[in-house]
């Protein structure tokens, strides 16, 4: 058998194909490293573009505020209108209270509250009166010059003058606004002795005689639903003969937005001279009725514009989760005995709690076709609800409330949300024998 002879060049051959992989395994981890850079970067650039272009809530202070969508952008680099169908008209700025304000950016539809505030005080200046012995007047007569941002909610004495006594007195007038504001205006009051006439009509230093009262415009009966604010001044205003536009307030105390009926609201408006016109409106408050169909209607709109038939299981659900995510604001409040107004307040009016959460879900996926169940927690400090869903692989979580903690509760396993729960004050406790068996981790 003859010899095998090894080449003297093996060694260094061997020797430089170690070079070789070394070389390609450094290669790999750069390219590693690179992408890892590439994907961080890219993460970083979707968290900070994908945030919300809208601010939840925009806080302004009464007055005549022309509305913008851009006040609402918190994204300058994106556009933004008004929804259609929304009027910003037909919100008061002048009126303190929480208006929903409708928004489309980016093909996504929002909804961000505005805050109308009052903190600046009514302004008016004394104006001394004259009255005669045994015959009252009225607050109003006693001020001049009256302004506010929103508007005078009343003029009263802060304590009522002594008519029957002649002489001067010091008469302090409280003017309330509508934001709750309080200016106290020190003025002066005589009662003339008996058998002495008044010298003028009205206020001391107004000469000329005006006995003809303002005329208001624009009272109107008024309609809401229970829990809804009320813009008592929109289209409102008075007019005078001699002086013009004249100040308006409504007397409104009766009214109790939160209990359905009839209340009858008095609007007052007074002139210089102290001719005081008055008119008065209904205001009905009445409890939303919602038929279920309505509701399985809008979640059939729902699905065919987010659903196509290619979809498997798991894009269809987060489908859903996206859409509730994006068109329902966290508003802490709902009824929690009626499963219809629940839905609809979401689906509709676009804010809810976490029961209004768990309906719009539930409208959703039964329009779908997902078989799913609702669950809740165990009575701890707070109630939480959320859903359960089945897609033919075992029932998981389903969880579109919005949370702390970067909270993503769409398709969760139990034991993922157990340890949310447990770093988040318990918030998902349940028990488990009430539930079908949830699968304990994703494979």
């Amino acid at each position: 058998m003859a010899e095998t002879k090894y080449s003297p060049r093996s060694a260094p051959s061997h020797a430089k194909r170690r070079r070789k992989k070394k070389g390609s395994a450094e290669v790999t981890v750069i390219a590693v490293l690179l992408f890892i850079i590439i994907a961080l970067v890219a993460v970083i650039i979707i968290v900070r573009s994908g945030g919300e272009a809208v601010y939840k809530s925009n806080v302004l202070e009464a007055g005549d505020i022309k509305l913008t969508p851009e006040m609402f952008l918190k994204d300058g680099t994106k556009e933004i209108a008004f929804a259609e169908g929304f009027d910003p008209s037909e919100i008061d700025t002048r009126t303190p209270g929480t208006y929903e304000v409708k928004l489309v950016s980016g093909g996504r539809r929002y909804t961000s509250s505005l805050v109308i505030q009052d903190t600046v005080a009514p302004k008016a200046s004394p104006r001394p009166a004259q009255t005669a012995l045994g015959v009252e007047i009225k607050p109003e007569e006693l001020v001049r010059d009256l302004s506010d941002n929103s508007y005078i909610f009343s003029v009263a004495f802060e304590n009522t003058p002594d008519f029957s006594t002649p002489g001067e007195q010091n008469v302090n007038i409280v003017i309330t606004d509508a934001g709750g504001n309080k200016t106290t205006v020190a003025s002066v009051l005589t009662v003339l002795e008996a058998g002495q006439d008044v010298p003028v009509v009205g206020p001391v230093d107004d000469p000329a005689e005006d006995t003809e009262a303002p005329v208001i415009f624009g009272v109107h009966d008024i309609t809401i639903y229970v829990g809804e604010g009320i813009s008592y001044f929109s289209g409102v205003y008075a007019e005078d003969n001699v002086d013009g536009n004249v100040q308006v307030t409504v007397e409104a105390d009766s009214v109790n937005t939160k209990a359905a009926g009839k209340y009858t609201i008095t609007y007052y408006a007074t002139d210089a001279a102290g001719n005081t016109a008055s008119k008065t409106a209904k205001v009905t408050v009445l409890v939303r009725s919602i038929e279920e169909q309505t509701v399985l209607d809008l979640a059939e709109s729902v699905i065919k514009s987010i659903i196509t038939d290619d979809m498997t299981g798991y894009q269809k659900l987060s489908a859903i989760y996206k859409w509730v995510r994006n068109n329902v604001s966290w508003f802490d409040s709902s009824d929690k005995d009626d499963w219809v107004k629940a839905a609809y307040q979401g689906l509709h009016d676009g804010r809810g709690d976490c029961f209004v959460y768990q309906m719009v879900s539930k409208v959703l996926l039964d329009a779908a076709g997902i078989d799913n169940k609702l669950i809740d927690t165990q009575p701890l400090r707070y109630l939480h609800c959320w859903n359960l869903v089945n897609i033919g692989e075992g029932w998981y979580h389903f969880d579109t409330t919005p949370r702390k903690g970067g909270f993503d509760g769409l398709y969760l396993d139990d034991e993922t949300l157990m340890a949310y729960s447990e770093t988040h004050s318990n918030s998902h406790i349940y028990d488990h024998e009430k539930y079908p068996d949830v699968v304990v981790t994703r494979p």
